[in-house]
């Protein structure tokens, strides 16, 4: 199942540990990627957090691979959205369709 995560991260609390953090988020987030479980990330404009788009079974599946973030802890609110297919495009919620447009 496809969710959109959004999330506001307070930045100012990683403090002196932020190089180290940022580190191992994008080791971890890269590792979801190649999971196939990370389909697509942004960065919030206003620099306060990201906006991504999950495909896993279920939202116990979902906890799991945000837990699981260095960041996480640092998240200051999470909002999630679970996605289905609109009935005019079925084809764009195909996960492995994403995964195979990044090539």
């Amino acid at each position: 199942m496809l969710f959109l995560v959004d999330t506001d991260i307070d930045f100012y609390r990683l403090g002196e540990r932020r190089e180290e953090v940022f580190q191992a988020e994008w080791t971890a987030v890269e590792a979801q990627w190649k999971k196939g479980v990370m389909l697509r990330l942004w960065r919030k404009a206003n620099g306060r957090g990201i906006i991504g788009v999950w495909d896993v079974p279920d939202g116990d599946a979902l906890r799991a691979e945000l837990t699981a973030l260095p960041l996480f802890v640092y998240f200051s609110d999470i909002r999630v959205t679970p996605l289905l297919a609109h009935p005019q495009y079925p084809d764009h919620a195909i996960a492995t369709q994403i995964h195979q447009d990044e090539g």
